[in-house]
């Protein structure tokens, strides 16, 4: 993995990964102090000037510990402030200390040796211990914490309007502490470069979090009696993977889980939190339907749709984008064969976990997903369902079921028997089947309606996907072998309808009574359900409206299928559940399907004839 990301890095060298090392992205500074050399000191409001900051000196460290950083820093460290907005910062002697350490070691250094240099740290110190720094904020009356972030400037000559922590003397010095601090003190052949160099123990940058084996026995390297030894990259390529990643991070990042255990909010210490961090080794685009389209946009459907796709639904993706060839520009070789890399995180308190990584062909992930995406569409102008969509209609905090989705989508597994387990249960659980009905239920917040609406049609279709997929695909669910509960489904969706055209809108519908018997013991129920159509419903349908014709051939041909499938079971397996879910699902929708036709028809109609 960090290979792939050292490589991606290279490709993408002076565009997103041009941090010096040592250095991470800082977007909250409150002040900018500019100082002179006659001892003046200038403050500057950043948020209310909106000043934009460079990226600036990280800390290698995670926890509590005090580290002061070149030039930039919380008010505790450069004026020893300890009064926080609800709080006191204990350590804020310490921090003051360590900052006069670390500008006595920046005086020393070789690094600054030049006059000006020398000078600027040089009034720095005097303004800061003098007290007139501080004096400045509090004349002004600043409202100054110990945790404000405040970043220096010395007036000067070449260094006038430049932030001291931007200058090439103060990124090398921080590139050799930084160095200092991620040292292993072994040399052996790179894994990545292969060249013959240090090789450090943790990833350098804010956080610097050790590379080591996790199974001790399995990754005990380069001769080193140790079982937390390093893995033997060297510092080079440890920078650049960490650049890359935090730059895919911003761009290429989609949620799949959130736990949003937080008084709403995600938690984001959450183990149970993942997302995905995506990237095709080669930048490219692809013309396809006439526009210029970047592949990534395609790749990522079942994550998200993307503003760079212009396409809603399942059958408009297929038929634009992955059922035709993909002509590129920007690279040499065929973009069918460019690869693409998919990696899951998750946090684990102070650092990230990578749950799973994909590594596939752009043709056999454009293959796979169509596939997937023509396996889970219930009908051919649905919505593309996505992975987060599914998780959170499962209402599970599973990474496990995230991932075996991902590697569905892009590698073309079969999926486990335990997501249709948690998908039936799951409907069976909540009575999702209230929520199948095109009216909202008397009683029914819209809010809770539209919600449970969604619910179901998403585990419908994640139910089509199981059921589709380990058939390889290429048999329909109503054409499988085990199709007997898809037949009972569909079923159990006539007598509903009978019962509806008879009765009109009832508080209390087959549906909210029996669909939980008939999917799970349907001798139970659906005889006596089948006798009432045949004795009340469809009698009283012939006589009062249209529509008997339909019912009463579908109900035939239906019982006729049942009885040459071996006859009606006492129970159903989870499989036939699922079956008769979709069969319900599907013989619901061609009713309402149906009856939208002839609305419109009979619209039709009344203008022709007031013409």
């Amino acid at each position: 993995m960090l290979k792939e990301l050292v490589e991606k890095g290279n490709a993408l060298r002076g565009k997103e990964t041009g941090i010096p090392l040592g250095y991470g992205e800082r977007k909250n500074i409150d002040f900018v102090v500019d100082f002179y050399p006659d001892g003046r000191v200038e403050i500057i409001d950043a948020k209310k000037a909106d000043i934009g900051i460079p990226p600036s000196p990280a800390s290698s460290s995670r926890t509590n510990k005090v580290v002061p950083l070149p030039f930039i820093g919380q008010a505790a460290y450069l004026m020893g402030l300890s009064k926080k907005k609800n709080d006191e910062d204990r350590k804020a002697s310490e921090k003051q200390q360590k900052y006069t350490e670390l500008l006595n070691e920046m005086a020393a250094s070789p690094h600054f040796s030049t006059p000006l240099m020398q000078e600027a740290i040089s009034v720095l110190r005097h303004v800061r211990d003098s007290g007139e720094m501080l004096k400045r904020f509090r004349d002004e009356k600043k409202e100054l914490y110990a945790d404000s972030w405040v970043a220096l400037r010395f007036q000067k000559g070449p260094l006038k309007d430049r932030y001291l922590f931007d200058t090439d003397e103060t990124k090398k010095f921080w590139a050799e502490k930084t160095l200092e601090q991620s040292r292993s003190a072994h040399a052996y052949n790179c894994l990545i470069c292969g060249k013959v160099a240090e090789i450090i123990d943790k990833l350098p940058g804010e956080g610097s979090p050790k590379i080591i084996s996790i199974n001790a026995s399995s990754f005990v390297s380069y001769r080193v009696e140790s079982k937390r030894a390093p893995l033997g990259i060297c510092m080079d390529c440890a920078d650049m993977a960490v650049k890359t990643f935090n730059s895919l991070q911003k761009k290429n990042r989609r949620w799949l889980v959130q736990d949003k255990s937080a008084g709403g909010m995600v938690n984001r210490k959450s183990f149970a939190n993942i997302w995905a961090v995506y990237w095709l080794k080669k930048e490219a685009t692809v013309t396809l339907a006439g526009a210029e389209v970047n592949p990534v946009d395609v790749l990522i459907g079942p994550l998200s749709f993307t503003e760079g796709l212009p396409v809603q639904t399942t059958g408009a993706l297929v038929e634009k984008f992955l059922a035709v060839p993909w002509s590129g520009s920007g690279i040499s070789a065929n973009i069918d064969e460019n690869d693409f890399y998919l990696m899951l995180i998750s946090p684990n308190k102070a650092r990230l976990i990578i749950r799973d990584m994909i590594h596939v062909t752009a043709a056999k992930a454009k293959s796979n997903l169509r596939r997937y995406v023509e396996s889970l569409a219930l009908e051919e102008n649905d919505r593309l369902v996505t992975i987060e969509e599914i998780i959170q209609a499962l209402q599970v905090k599973d990474g496990a079921i995230a991932k075996e989705l991902v590697r569905t989508a892009y590698l073309g597994e079969r999926l486990p028997p335990g997501v249709l387990q948690r998908a039936v249960n799951r409907i069976q659980r909540s009575a999702l089947w209230r929520f199948s009905s095109p009216e909202r239920p008397s009683g029914v917040k819209a809010y809770d309606y539209e919600k449970g609406r969604k619910n179901w049609s998403v585990l419908c279709a994640l139910l089509k996907l199981y059921l589709m997929l380990r058939k390889g695909g290429a048999v329909p669910v109503e054409k499988q072998r085990e199709r007997l509960g898809h037949l009972l489904g569909e079923l159990f969706a006539v007598l509903e309808e009978a019962q509806r055209r008879s009765s009109g809108k009832t508080a209390s519908t087959l549906t909210t009574r029996y669909f939980s018997a008939a999917m799970t013991t349907p001798t139970a129920v659906i005889p006596a359900l089948v006798a009432t159509a045949v004795k009340a419903y469809l009698p009283k349908i012939r006589r009062d409206s249209s529509g008997y014709t339909e019912l009463e051939t579908e109900l035939e041909r239906i019982m006729e299928e049942v009885d040459n499938s071996g006859g009606m079971p006492s129970i159903l397996s989870m499989e036939q559940q699922a079956g008769f879910v979709l069969g319900f699902y599907s013989k619901r929708a061609t009713f309402e399907r149906h009856k939208k036709e002839r609305m419109e028809k009979k619209q039709q109609e009344e203008v022709k004839k007031n013409g």
